[in-house]
This record gives structure tokens, C-alpha cells and sequence, in this order.
């Protein structure tokens, strides 16, 4: 049972960055976040040599409940997202357009607990491709109008 619910933990954070993850950063966070957890156990490593077995339950129990809390606080729920709208919501900032955003990812269902709390995310409209696609024509029709 010990091993379910440690290795219960390690598959959920893997699971969980490999479909946060943009397409075209997935391989390099992913990165980081495995380079993160393997500095995490190197560190329990050293640490756990100078402490009684009574302490490190007490430092795991304590790890793993402010884990679970981060996790609670921070992760957004991916269902029924594509990974278009990963991609639509990272090329929208790399254009310094974020606010263009209006996708999926804004609708209330997918938040996470944190943006709920504090009201830090985009608006959210079903058919923002559609108007933001217009808008696009809309820029690219008058900058062809003005070169004239």
C-alpha cells in the first residue's frame, strides 16, 4: 500500500506536466521538471543522513502536505482541452496579444482554484477563434489599404 500511494504521486506529477505543457515547450519543461525532482532527491539524500527515522516521517508527511496543498491551489483541470488551445494561448503571447485569449482555458471549469479566488485570467467567449480570426482580416485588410 506504502508503494501505491508513493508511486500514486510520482505518476500524477508526471502525467500532469507532460498535458500542461504548450506543444512547442513540453520537451524543455518536462526537462525542468524532472531536473527539479531529481535536485529534490539529491537534497532528501543529504538532508536525510543527519536526521532520526521519527524525523524524516515527519519531513515527507510535511513535503508531501504542502505538495498536495500547491497542487490544489495551482492546477487547472485539462479535460476536454485540446492542445490546440495550448497552442493558440502561447502564440497569442508570444505576439504580446494574451489578452486576445478567449478560449477554453478561460471558461470558469477549467481554472484553477487560485485563478478563481483571485479573478487572474482572460474573459471567456465559445467562438473567440472565429471573432479573433475577423479581427486579424479586419488589421490585415486596412494595412493593405494603407500601403495604397
Amino acid at each position: 500500500m506504502s508503494s501505491f500511494v508513493t508511486n500514486w504521486a510520482n505518476v500524477t506529477t508526471y502525467v500532469m506536466a507532460a498535458e500542461t505543457y504548450p506543444t512547442e515547450l513540453r520537451a524543455t519543461c518536462h526537462g525542468i521538471s524532472a531536473f527539479m525532482g531529481k535536485t529534490g532527491a539529491l537534497l532528501a539524500t543529504l538532508v536525510f543522513s543527519h536526521l532520526e527515522s521519527s524525523e524524516i516521517f515527519f519531513v515527507c508527511s510535511g513535503v508531501g502536505a504542502i505538495g498536495t496543498l500547491f497542487t490544489l491551489f495551482f492546477s487547472v483541470d485539462l479535460t476536454h482541452v485540446s492542445l490546440a488551445e495550448h497552442d493558440a494561448q502561447l502564440e497569442l503571447l508570444i505576439e504580446g496579444r494574451v489578452e486576445d485569449y478567449k478560449g477554453k482555458l478561460n471558461a470558469r471549469k477549467h481554472l484553477s482554484l487560485y485563478e478563481k479566488l483571485t479573478g487572474r485570467h482572460g474573459e471567456y467567449e465559445p467562438d473567440w477563434a472565429i471573432s479573433l480570426v475577423r479581427k486579424d482580416m479586419e488589421r490585415a485588410l486596412l494595412g493593405d489599404n494603407e500601403k495604397e
